[in-house]
């Protein structure tokens, strides 16, 4: 089932670029009201240094996650489909797959950026 999605390209790239949209306009608000920015509202930003260096940015990272996250779902799926024995798959295929799993986890859910910036999950501390 999801094999058929993903080769389905217009619905595999319709729905990626919508939730990609969705974490874009989360990341601009996120940048909106974050608190370690509030700290930094001391200094006089003007506006379009605002939204040119933390909205423009927070919004062009969260996108490229979740962009990244669909298409390592993809490339794990291309690859499980051209292993003819899953059983006879390297420890290398099997480490590659294992971490395409966790970047399309990561990235569809919203939470890569944040592992990558700051190391953290969401519910932990960072």
């Amino acid at each position: 089932m999801l094999s058929d999605v993903v080769n389905n390209s217009c619905l595999f790239l319709s729905v990626s670029i919508i939730v990609s949209l969705y974490y874009a306009v989360r990341g601009w608000l996120y940048e909106y009201y974050d608190p370690y920015i509030k700290l930094a509202e001391n200094k006089e930003w003007k506006r379009w240094h605002k939204l040119a260096l933390l909205h423009l940015h927070g919004s062009i990272y969260n996108f490229v996650s979740a962009m990244a996250g669909f298409y390592a779902l993809k490339l794990m799926l291309r690859i499980l489909e051209s292993i003819p024995n899953l059983a006879d798959i390297g420890v290398g295929t099997a480490a590659f797959l294992s971490f395409l799993v966790l970047v399309a986890i990561l990235g569809i859910s919203g939470v890569l950026p944040r592992f990558l910036w700051k190391g953290a999950l969401i519910g932990s501390k960072g």
